[in-house]
């Protein structure tokens, strides 16, 4: 499974989610690029594609939960005569009116930067435009993302609470990623929305454009 899904990875362009990361490498993008394989690439233990297939379900809910609200805005794919068109909670498909849709989310590219990606959403209403980004984060993240403040969990000077309670504005990686997003996109709002593993408890972020992270 793995292996199929690495097969059809783009490996021409940065991708948002590795750019963000505090530890990217330049020159391993730049093997990538120009086409060296990467060592062990299909190889992903149990842990690691139990913690993905949750992250994707995470990604799946809310992104149904802001279809039915009416507000989720995008590209979607008819399960049947498979039509691919952008719009916003559509109820069938404009081509054959199956209502069996599934929701591409949002291409993000740039010829000039040589990026390409998918946002997780926009969200559309009365108000105008915001671009979505859901995660779900845990003790693991906060280990990479964040070694200072999970660094008094384990010594026992936090509990899970309060780490949970700590968390005051999305990562950095995380703000790195979005404001990307708001940029290729053209919208200069977003949203993010934590979801904190360990009890479902859910933080919502309201961000505007930084230029200053997009450079």
């Amino acid at each position: 499974e793995m292996a199929a899904r690495n097969s059809k990875r783009d490996t021409l362009h940065f991708h948002p989610s590795e750019l963000a990361k505090a530890d990217w490498c330049p020159r391993s993008s730049w093997y990538k690029i120009n086409g060296y394989e990467e060592v062990d690439s299909s190889y992903m233990g149990l842990r690691r594609m139990n913690i993905l297939a949750e992250g994707n379900n995470i990604h799946d809910k809310w992104q149904r939960w802001m279809y039915q609200a009416g507000g989720l805005s995008g590209d979607w794919k008819c399960v049947d005569c498979t039509h691919i068109w952008q719009d916003v909670s559509p109820k069938t498909c404009p081509k054959c009116m199956y209502t069996d849709l599934e929701y591409k989310e949002v291409p993000v590219s740039s010829d000039e930067f040589r990026i390409i990606g998918h946002a997780d959403g926009v969200w559309q209403d009365a108000e105008g435009e915001a671009v979505v980004e859901l995660k779900s984060v845990g003790l693991g993240t906060l280990r990479w993302e964040a070694p200072a403040l999970y660094e008094g969990y384990e010594k026992g000077e936090m509990t899970l609470d309060g780490l949970w309670g700590a968390i005051k504005r999305p990562l950095l990686s995380h703000r790195k990623q979005v404001n990307l997003y708001m940029y290729l996109l053209g919208i200069p709002k977003a949203i993010v929305i934590y979801e904190w593993k360990p009890s479902q408890e859910v933080k919502e972020f309201q961000l505007s454009l930084d230029m200053d992270l997009v450079q």
